[in-house]
Parts: C-alpha cells; structure tokens; sequence
C-alpha cells in the first residue's frame, strides 16, 4: 500500500536519526509547523520540498512517488536551480494557453511559473510531470538526467514523447500547432538525430499500407530521396502524405491507393508554387 507524504516522511527522517526539532531548525521554521507535514495537515511548496529533499538526501521523486529506484540519485553536479516548464513546454509543442486548459488555471499562472515569480503547487508539479513525462527532479532543475519514475518501476526503456498533430496547415510553424490529438513515444536514440513529430493520416490515397487513422512518426527535413514516403506541402494547400520520385526536371508525388493518380511538379513549379518537403516518415504505427 502506498504511503501518505507524511507518513513517509516521518519514515525517512527517523531513518535519518534526525528529530523533528532538527528537522524544523534546519528548515528554519517551528517544531509545530514542521509536524503538520508529517501528520498530513498542510503540504510544503515546492522550495520547501527541494529543502527537505537535500537535507534527507533523497530524489523529489523517491519522497513523493514512493520511487525506490530514485532514491539514491545524487546532485552534487546541479550548480543553479532553475525549472524547466518553458523548455519541457516548447519541447513537446503545448501553447501556453492549451497547457493552461489541461492544467484548469490560467495562462498567466503559465507564464509566471515559467518567469519564476511563482511556483506551482506540489499537485500542479506531479500533473506537469505526467504531461511532459519527466521525473519531478528534472523539472524543478534539481537533476540533469530526465528519468520518468513510472517507467522505471515497470522496467520499461526510458523514451521521449512526441506530438501527434491532427493536420499540418500551411504558413503555420510545427512548433506552433495548437491542435495536439495525443503523444507517442520514440526511442531516446533518435531525439539526438533530429526533431520528430507524429501525424494522423485522413483519407485513403496510401491504402493499403497506410490506412485513416493510423499515426506516422515524422522528421523533421527539407530534403529526401527518391522512394521515401515523406509529408509535403504543396501550393500554400494543408500538407499532403505520399511516396516521392525524383528526377532531373522535378518531383513526382505518388500515392500507394492505385485508384488515384500520381502528380508530377516541375524544377519550376516546385519554386513558384511551391512544393516543399515538411519531413520523412520513419515508422508507422497503425491503430485498430
């Protein structure tokens, strides 16, 4: 059974050899305001949190999910603490606004956490970490390796989350697509090879491979080779997905859907229309 925050802390503390009038002096504050924590009548804020975590020397993450891999996770190395919400939100394409509805408070709560004139509360920190799959230790800054507790204790490969975009419209950055459907999630290995995205396919023009529904997962390029499937934007239209053929006078865009026809673009038309390559598919993923 999962133990109560303060019934954990009393735990660690007595394991410590630390009394609560020690644990209150080092904390600078009263023996009685200390004991609320450990009889679960008020929570620390999340300064107070990282105060108790070095004093106890134990992870956010161990003191707050009962997470036995985190505990002995050192931060010696960690100069300046400083959170990563701006960075994590970026990162996984979330507005501020679209991260203020799914959080149910306002965007400028947003923005001031990411300013660092406030910080959210210890629940807003644990749905935080969900949403960016991130361990508590990372996003407060306290930690350089991002290590996601619930994939730990499942003993699943730690990944990186992506976002599925419902449509690619033209004129409009990636990075600034509001209409996120889901996440899915792809090897670390290939975070460091380039910026992926994931894309819900509409209609039946790759059928039988690719089929409605299904997601593939993106890079992120300008350029491709002859064969590979790729998403592209064509004459300021939303982007389309199709196999590419190339040669030395232009593009042809070719479904896999025998019932539609190919459409080949000149060297010219490819620069007055134009036709653009938005990235590569590198993995499909279909859905039942």
């Amino acid at each position: 059974m999962k133990k109560s925050f303060g019934e954990k802390l009393r735990n660690i503390r007595k394991e410590k050899r630390l009394t609560q009038q020690k644990m209150a002096s080092l904390l600078n504050m009263t023996q009685g305001a200390y004991c609320k924590y450990e009889n679960n009548q008020t929570s620390p804020n999340p300064e107070t949190l990282i105060k108790i975590s070095k004093i106890l020397d134990i992870s956010l993450d161990y003191l707050l999910n009962n997470n036995l891999n985190l505990k002995n996770i050192s931060y010696s190395n960690i100069m300046e603490r400083k959170n990563r919400i701006k960075e994590l939100r970026t990162k996984f394409h979330i507005t501020q606004k679209k991260l203020a509805k799914t959080l149910a408070t306002s965007q400028s709560n947003i923005s001031s956490w990411e300013s660092e004139r406030t910080e959210p509360n210890q629940d807003i920190y644990i749905k935080l970490c969900d949403i960016f799959h991130c361990s508590l230790d990372y996003i407060t800054g306290r930690s350089n390796e991002n290590i996601y507790p619930s994939d730990i204790e499942a003993g699943k490969s730690i990944g990186i989350k992506v976002p599925v975009l419902g449509s690619i419209p033209a004129g409009i950055p990636i990075e600034a697509i509001e209409e996120i459907l889901d996440y899915e999630e792809i090897p670390k290995e290939w975070a460091s090879q380039g910026e992926y995205f994931g894309l819900k396919v509409k209609g039946n023009s790759m059928e039988p491979r690719i089929c409605s529904g299904d997601v593939v997962i993106v890079r992120k390029q300008e350029n491709a080779e002859t064969g590979d499937v790729c998403v592209v934007m064509v004459n300021g239209f939303d982007a389309t997905l199709k196999q590419i053929k190339k040669d030395t006078g232009g593009i042809t865009l070719v479904p896999f859907n025998k019932t539609y026809s190919p459409v080949y673009y000149t060297s010219k038309e490819i620069q007055e229309l134009p036709v653009r390559i938005v990235g590569k598919v590198i993995e499909l993923r279909g859905k039942f």
